[in-house]
């Protein structure tokens, strides 16, 4: 997991963006899978609105908690050690 947490970089992204008029989350990341309807959120230039973001498995991720969802996940769970 270190290598995939060292190869996310939304720093990278917000520094290339910023001063372009593109709006941008004022969070780095956030829980996939938990919005079922349109909903309004803080950005840096203004608001932002996220649409519906069921995660690719149906189960919610929580970004701050990945090594519980690995863990729990059939594809990677008990096969793979973390």
């Amino acid at each position: 997991l270190r290598e995939a947490a060292a190869t996310y970089r939304p720093d990278i992204y917000r520094k290339a963006l910023t001063g372009h008029g593109v709006a941008l989350p004022s969070a780095s990341s956030k829980v996939e899978g938990s919005l079922t309807q349109t909903t309004p959120a803080a950005g840096v230039q203004g608001r932002l609105v996220l649409g519906p973001d069921g995660f690719f498995d149906g189960v919610t991720f929580d970004p701050d908690r990945v090594t519980e969802y690995v863990a729990a996940s059939p594809f990677y769970g008990a096969a793979h050690k973390i």
